[in-house]
């Protein structure tokens, strides 16, 4: 007569190798249909990874599905053969708990990529240990229900074992052991991250532009070696393209011209009366019918309204610089083609006054849902358009020179709302509060400041460190130039229950580059 405890730890083996099957067969088709290198999927990865985490899925699949029928014999045998079985399940159920180990490693090996700043976040750590537990309890279930197994069946079966014929198993078990470790090993190896995907950009300061007889255009610079600010495909993929070239400089493919069929037609508009401060008429193309200002938009620099767009059959959101005259509107077309997966594309287009029309910024959207966010502003000369591109669960900000294209906060870790982005009256500097994205643990948390008139370089200014957000729940908030726009005031404090609590104000001062404490 069989031992009941056998018999339930056995049943409780099959259902677990039964979870463990379904788990990987079903993380197999994500892997297969929307997570690979090529087409527009889920994530973009190398093609090795891919193919490693193939082998990883089916690995598991098919050694569970080995465990799953020494299960079953141990439940419906009742020989001393079964002995044999007890061991493999053993062996099998180690494989799948350091199997098991690797996404583990992964999540580790990445939090170190991204560096201690990370180890403030709590939600991620309970996140990494309750993922981590569900991957692991199978295996430790399979492997001390087998150990238990083995035990009753050995002092069951006590005299009918065969010394020889078990000890030749064994060798045989140590042997594959080693194998399989190396594998494992050789594995883990190739596949364990080096940081580049969770990496923590750093806030890294261009070079001084150098000369160079050489490189004078994007084509260039993409011909002698440099490298897109963005790649291809991905999720932030930079419209128009950007080109670090080998000496720092930055040079930006040549905007593309907004076709719109027929010659255009100009007219001049007036700008109501009661919102005219700055700027009295604008021309705008005959195809823009029907305007409609937003008048609870509020803006130093911008003015927003709607529109019918008669080449598009569509109304649209368009943005008005105060200073100059020209316009920015958004264009997307985006389609929910199943659930979470989404195509189409954004696009910002400009009307210069000068009559020319381009596409100043173009996003194509591969899966997740995109859109970019309502509340455009100008810099108060005009030069610069600041927006937000919401993505899914995360956002990207950008300010893009209206001139060339190029993206001033690309290579900048900066995560801010676009109130976030102050400008001094004329335009010459801009002040960035940038904060720690709490989904990824990334980021900054503090102020940058540019001046436009020296290249467009972004410096660090202030900044809290990661412990100072995360456990005594500081912020900075209320950033400001003076009328002189010579100083930058900001505060400090806590954040209790939704509401700001002030600890500390701060004063610098942009010629002297000193930061003060003010009583």
């Amino acid at each position: 007569m069989k031992d009941k405890s056998i018999k339930i730890l056995s049943i409780i083996g099959i259902i677990t190798c039964l979870y463990i099957v379904i788990n990987y067969f079903l993380s197999l088709i994500i892997f297969i249909f929307l997570v690979h290198p090529a087409g527009d999927t889920l994530m973009a990865i190398s093609w090795i990874d891919w193919f490693m985490d193939i082998i990883f899925n089916i690995a598991l699949i098919v050694i569970s599905i080995f465990c799953l029928i020494d299960f079953w014999k141990t439940y419906s045998s009742n020989s001393v053969k079964i002995i044999k079985n007890n061991k493999r399940i053993i062996f099998s159920g180690s494989i799948i708990l350091i199997l098991a180990i690797y996404p583990i490693l992964d999540s580790i090996f990445s939090v170190f990529s991204v560096g201690k700043e990370i180890f403030y976040h709590s939600n991620y750590f309970l996140e990494l240990f309750i993922g981590s537990m569900i991957r692991i309890i199978p295996g430790l279930v399979i492997v001390l229900s087998g150990l238990f197994i083995l035990r009753k069946n050995r002092v069951k079966f006590k005299e009918q074992i065969n010394i020889e014929e078990q000890g030749i198993f064994d060798k045989k078990l140590k042997l594959s052991a080693i194998v399989i470790f190396i594998v494992i090993l050789v594995y883990l190896f190739y596949s364990i991250p080096e940081g580049e995907s969770g990496r923590r950009l750093e806030i890294v300061v261009p070079e001084e532009e150098t000369k160079n007889e050489e490189i004078v255009n994007f084509d260039d610079c993409i011909a002698k070696g440099g490298d897109l600010a963005i790649k291809p495909g991905s999720v932030y993929e930079s419209y128009p393209r950007q080109c670090n070239a080998p000496d720092g400089r930055i040079f930006i493919e040549n905007l593309e011209e907004y076709a719109v069929g027929e010659e255009t037609k100009w007219r001049e508009y007036e700008v109501p009366s009661d919102m005219n401060e700055g700027i009295k008429t604008f021309d705008c193309p005959d195809w823009m019918q029907n305007i409609e200002w937003d008048r609870g938009y509020q803006d130093k620099a911008t003015l927003k309204f709607y529109f019918d767009n008669l080449l598009d059959q569509e109304t649209q959101i368009a943005y008005l610089s105060k200073k100059t005259g020209a316009i920015a509107f958004i264009i997307e077309n985006i389609i929910e083609e199943d659930i979470f997966r989404y195509k189409g594309f954004n696009k910002i287009n400009f009307i210069y006054p000068d009559h020319k029309i381009v596409s100043l910024y173009a996003n194509n959207i591969n899966i997740y849902w995109q859109k970019i966010g309502e509340n455009m502003k100008f810099s108060p000369d005009g030069r610069y358009l600041s927006f937000v591109l919401n993505i899914y669960d995360s956002h990207r900000t950008s300010i893009v020179d209206i001139n060339t294209g190029r993206d001033i906060l690309l290579g900048y870790d900066v995560s801010c709302q676009i109130d976030d982005i102050v400008w001094s009256d004329y335009g010459r500097y801009v002040a960035i509060n940038s904060s720690i994205n709490f989904m990824s643990g990334e980021g900054l948390e503090g102020i940058l400041l540019g001046d436009m008139a020296e290249n467009v370089r972004l410096n660090k200014i202030f900044s809290l460190d990661y412990e100072e957000v995360f456990q005594e729940k500081k912020k900075i908030n209320k950033l400001r130039f003076d009328e002189s726009s010579e100083e930058i005031y900001f505060s400090v404090g806590k954040v209790a229950q939704n509401e700001f609590i002030l600890e500390m104000r701060y004063k610098y001062n942009i010629p002297e580059k000193d930061l003060i404490i003010i009583e």
